[in-house]
C-alpha cells in the first residue's frame, strides 16, 4: 500500500510539472497571499458596510429639533422612542422630575442626558434627543438611538 501511494505521488508530480513545461507554466508566478493584508481589507470593508448601515438608519430617524432660548415646553407626558433595553417604568422614573413644569431648551437638554446616563449606568451607549415636534401640546416625544453593550463587542 505504501509502495502505491508513493507511486502514484510520484506520478502525479511528474506529470505535473511536464504539463507546466508544456504550457508554459511558470510555478514561481504563483500569486502569493498577504494573510495581514487580506485581513485589513476584510476589516475596511466591514467598516465601509457598517458606516453605509449607520448612515441609512439616521436618515429613518427623525431630524432634530430646533430648540432656542424662547422654547418652552410643559409635558404632562413623556414618550420614549426606539428604547428596547429599558422598559417604560423605568424611563419615566428618570423622567419624573421634568414632567408638569415648564422646561427650557437647558432643562430638555438635561432631561435627554438624564436618560444617557440611566443608559450608561447599565453598561449601554445611547443617544437621546428631541425630535421635531409640535410643542405646544401636552405630549413630548424623546428618541432613543440604542447601541450595543460595550461588552458585547
Amino acid at each position: 500500500m505504501r509502495n502505491l501511494t508513493s507511486l502514484l505521488a510520484g506520478s502525479f508530480v511528474f506529470l505535473t510539472s511536464h504539463v507546466c513545461a508544456q504550457s508554459g507554466y511558470d510555478p514561481k508566478q504563483i500569486p502569493t497571499y498577504d494573510a495581514g493584508a487580506l485581513s485589513r481589507q476584510a476589516e475596511q470593508t466591514l467598516k465601509q458596510n457598517q458606516l453605509q448601515r449607520s448612515a441609512r438608519l439616521r436618515e429613518a430617524y427623525p431630524p432634530v429639533m430646533v430648540l432656542n432660548d424662547q422654547t418652552t415646553v410643559k409635558p404632562k407626558v413623556i414618550k420614549f422612542l426606539g428604547a428596547r433595553q429599558f422598559t417604560p417604568e423605568q424611563l419615566q422614573t428618570t423622567a419624573s422630575p421634568y414632567l408638569n413644569r415648564d422646561l427650557t431648551r437647558h432643562e430638555l437638554n438635561q432631561l435627554t442626558e438624564a436618560v444617557v446616563a440611566a443608559y450608561r449606568q447599565e453598561g449601554w451607549i445611547v443617544r437621546a434627543y428631541i425630535p421635531q415636534q409640535d410643542l405646544s401640546r401636552d405630549d413630548l416625544t424623546v428618541q432613543i438611538l440604542e447601541n450595543l453593550q460595550p461588552s458585547a463587542r
